[in-house]
């Protein structure tokens, strides 16, 4: 039986890289063949060998293992993808002892087989296979790379983000507060956890992690829009008013902020303040952007609902109007004015608008049918 060290098997994986780079540098494509010939020269079989090794089987072997990981690592450029693949072989052959046919499993007892340069090297290539959302060929790499370095803290928030495309929240969790431990002082890790806490309102939690980073964190616009949220859905309107005060002075330019302490004096019944705050914001040019969220579009609204709730009926249509004639391709913007027609009792004028309206989502098609039933509702209708 063939065995390897974690220096020899350091050591291939190195030579079997450096070979297929130089090849490259050379203008010769890496394919199949060439790619099984330099996984045999880096492990040492050769035509004088052969025969005592059984190479052919060997060759089939290794061939057969390429081709089992390019699917995967398909979206990757060919010569990366071919030469990851090659790593891959080479890693299973040195794992799994070919002996006589059998495979023979060695007890799980290596370390690393990987230099500092080569987890790199393939922690950066699962980030590529990421990006490029080929996710379980990118889970591959990066369990790889964990289980040779599992202190290797990028890795455990890769492994979170890789979870977040699977949905498994729990793992999101448990992978982002591993690489928190890890990697303490990164700039992002604790506040993507802490908002996932959130997400899963899981708040006296993510409020706890928080408070714990508030020496660290408090300039970070992210940390007090987070406080704000936790705040809010806590009931602790005051407070979120305050922080998201804090978000706003630290990012100036946010379109987000003013919407939110906006929506926070509505649910005070302070009218005046939501209505001072959507007008300085709309006449310093925030929110610009229409299709953004807390944008434009999304300010006018709030302005309408704000008129609306505080006994401003004129103005609520009249601001509804001018938005629809200045942004007749917006969903949102013909929705508002067609609920401002039916407080009007305009209920030809709503009907007609709402069967121009073409949503392009689900999310919208129940906003619409809300809206019909609305208008059905106002007119005495129960059919």
């Amino acid at each position: 039986m063939q065995t390897f060290s974690e220096q020899e098997s350091a050591a291939q994986i190195s030579r079997l890289t450096d070979l297929a780079v130089a090849i490259q540098s050379q203008g010769q494509p890496l394919t199949l063949d060439l790619m099984t010939e330099l996984v045999l020269i880096t492990i040492g079989s050769n035509a004088s060998s052969a025969r005592e090794e059984n190479e052919q089987d060997i060759r089939q072997c290794i061939t057969q293992c390429i081709e089992g990981y390019l699917p995967s690592l398909s979206k990757l450029p060919p010569g990366m993808a071919m030469l990851f693949a090659g790593v891959c072989a080479l890693i299973a052959r040195q794992r799994d002892v070919l002996t006589d046919g059998s495979v023979v499993r060695p007890k799980p007892v290596i370390s690393s087989i990987f230099s500092p340069r080569q987890l790199e090297f393939l922690y950066q290539s699962a980030i590529t296979l990421y990006s490029a959302q080929s996710f379980d060929a990118c889970g591959y790499l990066l369990n790889l790379v964990l289980e040779s370095a599992p202190e290797f803290g990028a890795v455990h928030a890769a492994l979170g983000m890789l979870a977040e495309r699977w949905q498994d929240h729990q793992a999101v969790v448990r992978w982002y507060r591993s690489a928190f431990k890890l990697i303490p002082e990164h700039p992002k890790i604790p506040l993507v956890l802490a908002n996932k806490l959130f997400t899963l309102r899981r708040l006296d939690e993510a409020r706890a992690l928080l408070d714990e980073l508030t020496p660290k964190f408090s300039d970070h616009p992210e940390y007090w829009n987070l406080s704000g949220l936790i705040a809010y859905e806590q009931h602790g309107f005051r407070d979120a008013l305050e922080c998201f005060a804090k978000a706003s002075e630290l990012d100036p330019g946010s379109i987000h902020y003013p919407s939110k302490v906006a929506t926070i004096y509505m649910g005070l019944g302070d009218f005046d303040s939501a209505s001072k705050m959507l007008d300085e914001s709309l006449s310093q040019g925030k929110g610009l952007e229409i299709s953004e969220p807390g944008g434009l579009i999304h300010l006018e609204i709030l302005r309408v609902r704000c008129c609306a709730l505080s006994g401003q009926a004129e103005a609520a249509l009249q601001i509804a109007q001018a938005l629809y004639s200045r942004v007749p391709e917006s969903f949102d913007a013909g929705v508002c004015l067609a609920d401002q027609q039916i407080a009007h009792s305009e209920f030809e004028s709503a009907k007609a608008l709402l069967d121009t309206i073409k949503p392009t989502d689900q999310g919208q098609q129940v906003k619409k049918i809300l809206t019909l039933v609305e208008l059905a509702t106002a007119q005495y209708d129960p059919d």
